[in-house]
Formats: structure tokens, sequence, C-alpha cells
């Protein structure tokens, strides 16, 4: 990168280029809503608890992913997604690869365990990632080798 606005990337140590800070900006600014306020989550009045609470995850069983990559959770519109984890019968490689918002955000293949969280933390402690919220669309994919009995589990919350 450049170095011509003084603004650091926490990762690199390099600067942002101001043509690279406007596009962040704007991104930034298309997540706020127009009064400036922030995010509008639709009510989910029970969110930290069921964030916590297995029995309200989204539960998907029975996924076969070993002829290829596999769309396993697919949404379009506006979420924030909470929570995503896979359940694996065995330890196993996997290809795991993210888009949103036509964007591929992951795409990597690696050695896994039996469970995969990969959004948030089903426990809500301290090394839990953030949720990723789209504004168009978020598709997951999976491939393994040769398991062919997956689960997963998810919570997304749809945006207002």
């Amino acid at each position: 990168m450049a170095t011509n606005t003084g603004i650091p990337d926490k990762n690199t140590g390099d600067t942002f280029t101001a043509a690279e800070f406007n596009t962040l900006n704007t991104t930034i600014n298309e997540l706020v809503d127009e009064s400036g306020d922030g995010i509008m989550l639709a009510p989910d009045l029970t969110f930290p608890s069921s964030r916590l609470a297995a029995a309200n995850y989204v539960r998907v069983s029975g996924i076969d992913a070993t002829a290829g990559l596999t769309s396993v959770l697919s949404l379009t519109g506006k979420f924030s997604v909470d929570l995503v984890r896979l359940a694996l019968p065995t330890n196993q490689t996997i290809t795991v690869k993210l888009t949103v918002d036509s964007v591929v955000i992951w795409n990597d293949t690696f050695a896994s365990n039996t469970i995969l969280p990969l959004i948030g933390s089903p426990t809500g402690d301290a090394d839990m990632s953030p949720s990723i919220i789209c504004q168009e669309s978020f598709l997951l994919e999976v491939q393994t080798t040769d398991v062919y009995n997956i689960t997963l589990e998810y919570l997304a919350r749809p945006i207002l």
C-alpha cells in the first residue's frame, strides 16, 4: 500500500491510500442506517441467552459434502450471522469457502477437529469471533474427504 493518509493498517503497519480509505469509509457507512444510529437488527428478545442455548440454534444434519464444494448455508438479504459451526463424525481434511455479498472471504483447506467453530462461540467466551454482517448474501460451502454426515448449527438475525 502507498502511504498518504497516515492511517495504519493494524495487520501490516502500512497506511491506507486516500482511495483505499474512502472505499473503507463508504463500506462502513453502508452498514449504518440513514439516521446514523447504527445497524438496526430485527427484534430478538432472547438473543444473549439464545446464543448460549443449543436448543435455539438452527440445526441441519446429514449433510454430504464429499462430491465437491456443497452449499450448507445460503442466506439472501441483510443478516447478522452470529454463530456458525460444523460437527463432523471424525477428524479429517475439509475445505471451507465463505462468500459474503459476492466477495470470497475464506477459501481454505485444512485438517479439522470434530467440532469446527467458524463464527461466534456457543459459550460466549472471550475467544469468540465477531458476527459477520451481510447486506445482500451469505454463502457457506464445504467439502470433506470422506465424511458424509456433517451437522451445521447456526444463528442468523435479520437486519431491518
